[in-house]
């Protein structure tokens, strides 16, 4: 072999070498770069902080109506249709008003006689009830005194001297009258017992005539005095009742006309002219939110009120409904509209819960502005009831703060190629994505809130690279036996490749 031939062998071995030197320091330079760990960073600002209870729910009209009739008659006219806007007031339509005119004037009669009889019961009495009631003591005396009279002359007789006397005296009479009386005298002496039955007698009419004194004196004395107090407060009650019937029967009549009772729009109409309307529940029935379908369907006019105020009921579950009161602010969003937040206020909490599942919630009410009125009532909402907040506050992302025991910390975001560094801090609110920080950072600082290590693909180097590579009695790196040399590896025989970790 020339000696030209043989500097050429060695100038190309050294120029494989020099390649294979080269792309093993590329590789591994790359490699390298590729594992390097990076971080991902977050802002410390000024903002707030909004800890909420989350629940779904729809939205309502803040107050609908149920309008019907009992007036008993059927509709003349209907003077609206659905989807109509109208003022308080307006007239909505008419019933026929024959039956309750007819209750009215009866009610109005029955008003009148009560009335009278109390007037008659609270009049002072007469001059001639006074005179006739005490000419009728005076009587009534007069019987009393004869009757006692009557009874003490047969009780008299008893004694038989007496007896003989009142015999003998008639008989020195030429009255007719007097003879008789002798002769009825006689036969108490013939027979006693007639005597004692007479006796009997004068005594029960002595007796009737002293109760009639009693009744005649108290009349005398009622009249006297006037009516009872009594009698007059019956009256009084028995007018009472004929001015409510009266009210009754007017508010009938009334409810012969539908009137709107606020600002608002028709919703529904259950009739048509010549019907009876479908309900007798009252002349203008209206609920807070709305109503169930049975009390819609039953009205005979359905309309919501004004729409500028909406509202929507939502189960809070029982873990969370302490933290629930009268007042607190509530963020809401509408599905329909997902760029855009409304602004609402708790009214109600409902003090009974529900259970389902063995879930238990309460039902909490919340006011919504109908901001440019895009709310419309069936929407769904998403509610957010505000239970702690701070504004213009120190904030960090939460992610950002680790938690061990009650140090709470954050890991500052490296400048250049330095690690971060750890730093203790005092959190406050978290709503579970952003902290309030009351003490540790400031506005501008930058904090570590996760890391990223990139993960390469898998690369088989090319046949030429793997030639030079393999273990072989020839192999420069990691040939022979488990050969190694950074990410290269070689089995026996085997052929070198990469993996970017």
């Amino acid at each position: 072999m020339s000696k030209k031939s043989i500097n050429k062998i060695i100038f190309g071995g050294l120029l494989v070498t020099v390649l294979l030197v080269g792309g093993l320091w590329f590789y591994n330079t790359k490699n390298a770069n590729a594992s390097t760990t990076s971080y991902l960073t977050g802002m410390v600002r000024i903002g707030t902080v909004k800890k909420a209870v989350s629940a779904t729910g729809t939205i309502q009209p803040i107050n609908q109506y149920n309008l019907s009739s009992n007036s008993g008659g059927k509709i003349t006219e209907i003077d609206v249709k659905i989807g109509d806007q109208v003022k308080s007031a307006q007239v909505l339509a008419k019933l026929d008003p024959t039956q309750s005119q007819q209750q009215l004037t009866q009610a109005q009669n029955g008003l009148t006689q009560a009335q009278l009889k109390l007037n008659q019961l609270s009049a002072p009495p007469s001059q001639v009830s006074v005179l006739n009631s005490k000419s009728a003591v005076i009587k009534a005396q007069s019987d009393e005194a004869n009757a006692l009279k009557s009874l003490q002359t047969l009780q008299s007789y008893k004694n038989s001297a007496t007896l003989n006397a009142a015999i003998t005296k008639p008989q020195n009479s030429s009255n007719q009258g007097s003879n008789t009386q002798s002769s009825n005298l006689q036969d108490y002496v013939d027979n006693p017992a007639d005597l004692d039955s007479a006796i009997a007698q004068a005594s029960i009419t002595y007796q009737l005539a002293q109760a009639n004194l009693n009744v005649a004196k108290a009349q005398q004395a009622q009249t006297n005095a006037g009516t009872s107090s009594t009698d007059i407060q019956l009256a009084q009650s028995q007018v009472a009742q004929a001015k409510t019937t009266l009210n009754s029967a007017q508010t009938t009549l009334n409810s012969a006309v539908i009137t709107a009772p606020a600002d608002g729009t028709v919703t529904a109409i259950n009739g048509q002219v010549g019907e009876s309307p479908s309900s007798s529940q009252g002349s203008a029935a209206s609920s807070q939110g709305s109503s169930t379908n049975s009390q819609e369907s039953s009205a005979f006019i359905t309309m919501i009120g004004a729409s500028d105020i909406m509202q929507v009921v939502v189960p809070v579950n029982q873990v969370d409904i302490g933290k629930i009161i009268v007042g607190q602010a509530a963020d809401i969003t509408l599905d329909a509209y997902s760029n855009k937040n409304f602004q609402g206020t708790v009214v109600l909490v409902s003090p009974t819960g529900t259970t389902q599942s063995g879930v238990t919630t309460f039902n909490v009410t919340v006011n919504v502005t109908n901001t440019d009125n895009a709310m419309k009532s069936g929407m769904s909402a998403n509610v957010s009831i505000i239970i702690a907040q701070k504004q213009n506050v120190v904030t960090v992302p939460s992610i950002a703060v680790h938690s061990k025991g009650s140090t709470q910390t954050v890991s500052l975001a490296p400048v250049g190629q330095a690690t971060p560094v750890v730093r203790t801090v005092q959190i406050g609110l978290d709503d579970g994505k952003n902290a309030e920080v009351i003490q540790g950072l400031q506005e501008g600082d930058k904090v570590v809130t996760g890391t990223r290590t990139p993960q390469a693909k898998t690369t088989t180097t090319s046949n030429s690279l793997n030639s030079a590579l393999s273990g072989g009695n020839t192999g420069s790196f990691g040939g022979g036996t488990g050969g190694n040399r950074g990410n290269y590896s070689g089995g026996t025989g085997g052929s070198g490749s990469r993996t970017q970790n």
